[in-house]
């Protein structure tokens, strides 16, 4: 979110857009990812429990031919331990260069950082691409989530794609659960992860720091940069 001075809270899909189109995407995306590994370093120097924070990559930043380079500098100036920062992409890289998209996956997932694939299920992947991809989650789009409990269709592609990623032997994630039916259902269907208001709405990193320490990190294993 963009804590606007006099608009409050302007939600991501406001501003990211116009972000491309002007080309200011990548010294967004630099300063999110600088302010998260910052972040992160504190939590480890406070001794709180080890949690994963996830930033999103535009395919602009991800094409980055500097990209590694800014990941080493960042992981290496905030002494991050192995696993704490994690990259989403969206299925739509896949119709890059694969061999280029693949070859600087692995790259990264060398780094010791997580590979995710963001709002699965609405782009044009290709299962063929996608079994090719280094890639350690999938994140089920929350627009089948939202009404998974009274659209049939929703629910037999949430576990489809529940289904294919154990299949693929990653983690699934089921984003935008919001109440206890939601999340009682994706548990039963065996979802190795929520993500949603059903669990906290967005926090500033002071409430986020109290959130870890009330609940010893069991709520904070995947917050979201």
């Amino acid at each position: 979110r963009w804590r606007h001075p006099h608009k409050g809270l302007i939600p991501p899909d406001c501003f990211i857009p116009l972000a491309e189109e002007v080309g200011l995407i990548n010294d967004i995306g630099l300063w999110v990812l600088e302010t998260v590994c910052r972040q992160l370093n504190d939590w480890q120097e406070q001794g709180l429990p080890t949690i994963t924070a996830a930033v999103n990559l535009s395919p602009r930043q991800f094409m980055n031919k500097n990209l590694l380079d800014i990941f080493g500098q960042m992981l290496h100036k905030n002494h991050l331990n192995h696993g704490c920062l994690q990259i989403e992409i969206t299925e739509n890289l896949m119709m890059n260069d694969i061999d280029q998209v693949t070859d600087l996956l692995l790259a990264i997932k060398e780094l010791g950082i997580f590979v995710s694939i963001d709002d699965f299920g609405t782009g044009f992947s290709s299962l063929n691409l996608l079994k090719r991809l280094p890639v350690d989650e999938l994140k089920i789009d929350m627009s089948f989530v939202r009404n998974v409990m009274n659209n049939p269709k929703d629910a037999n592609i949430a576990k489809t794609i529940i289904g294919l990623a154990h299949n693929m032997d990653v983690y699934v994630v089921a984003e935008g659960v919001e109440n206890t039916d939601q999340y009682r259902l994706f548990k039963q269907w065996g979802c190795d992860r929520i993500q949603g208001f059903y669990f906290s709405k967005p926090l500033n990193s002071g409430n986020m720091t109290q959130l870890i320490c009330a609940n010893g990190g069991l709520m904070a294993q995947y917050t979201e940069g």
